[in-house]
């Protein structure tokens, strides 16, 4: 340490203090204040030393935390593309759910209206199930508009069922049943031994 201070003060010494009027006692003094300076500014310098010493550490530390971020921001994206393909597909779950509840109300208002069951497919091929709607209940909404269009769109398809009463043109001879009621009669009298009615 004393050399290194007798180094740094070879421009400042006891005889230049001395040469420039400068008492013993005085001189003293200054050089103290001098190597206090100079101390700490040795300090300073050891502490840049030491702080040049890290640069390529920190440079290595910073590459590192850039490829870590960029890590990062890749996993960012991939986990927004996977949420993204998850909401898409619950999305088309629910349509799926929906139109397959809208088919098998539609196709049960179809049956409703008494349609041929062998068109049944082939008008459900024909029916827009996005534009229909079901309530709370899984029922079609506007269900009587809907019944009104299916009989004038699909009449050829509806099954008709015609219920004939009893023929009265021609109704039943009372007189004929009448003799042929006592013709039986007579015959089985006849047959256990009675004599004929009077």
């Amino acid at each position: 340490m004393d050399e290194e201070k007798e180094i740094i003060n070879m421009g400042l010494n006891r005889e230049k203090l001395s040469e420039l009027g400068i008492n013993e006692e005085a001189a003293q003094e200054i050089l103290k204040i001098h190597w206090s300076v100079v101390d700490g500014m040795k300090g300073r310098i050891e502490e840049l030393r030491n702080s040049a010493d890290r640069v390529p550490a920190l440079k290595k530390e910073l590459e590192k935390l850039k490829t870590e971020n960029a890590n990062s921001s890749e996993y960012k994206n991939k986990y927004e593309l996977e949420k993204q393909a998850f909401e898409e597909f619950k999305k088309n779950i629910e349509t799926e759910k929906a139109n397959n509840a809208k088919e098998k109300a539609y196709r049960q208002l179809l049956i409703d209206n008494h349609v041929k069951n062998n068109k049944l497919d082939l008008i459900m091929r024909t029916v827009k199930l996005e534009d229909l709607e079901l309530d709370e209940n899984n029922k079609l909404k506007n269900s009587a508009d809907l019944n009104k269009s299916i009989v004038s769109d699909w009449s050829d398809f509806i099954e008709t069922t015609e219920v004939k009463g009893t023929n009265t043109a021609t109704p039943p001879n009372g007189a004929e049943n009448a003799v042929e009621f006592s013709e039986q009669i007579k015959k089985f009298r006849e047959a256990i031994g009675l004599p004929p009615e009077k």
